[in-house]
């Protein structure tokens, strides 16, 4: 249930269950704080602004880490979409929609994941 507690909090927009689940985490945890439960170390921290390396968008986020929730998504439906283009040999429009965006961003000088470096364009 944290992993979803920290995933919603780092994103700029969540969904209602995720904002069900956010209010049922922090009632739980100011519980466990006043009677001298279990309360994660993250949830104690500050939440600090980062800058996104491969799309450069602000996000915030109470661990220091160099990419947002919506990039490490996106690159691993992109992994998951070359294993299976690889293995069933289909067309993806999603790969092709994805290694257009990496693309662009690679041209803006932003970083991209290593695996469209190495498959880039073999796919298509």
């Amino acid at each position: 249930m944290l992993h979803i507690y920290r995933r919603a909090m780092s994103q700029s927009s969540i969904t209602v269950e995720q904002q069900m689940t956010v209010a049922y985490v922090e009632r739980l945890i100011e519980h466990n704080k006043q009677r001298g439960g279990y309360v994660p170390k993250i949830y104690n921290r500050p939440l600090s602004v980062y800058k996104c390396e491969y799309c450069g968008n602000n996000f915030g986020s109470r661990v220091q880490t160099s990419k947002c929730e919506e990039c490490k998504k996106r690159e691993a439906v992109y992994r998951t979409l070359i294993h299976k283009v690889k293995r069933t040999g289909k067309h993806s429009d999603r790969l092709a929609e994805i290694e257009e965006y990496y693309t662009i961003q690679e041209r803006r000088g932003l970083k991209v994941p290593k695996i469209f470096l190495k498959h880039r364009g073999e796919l298509l």
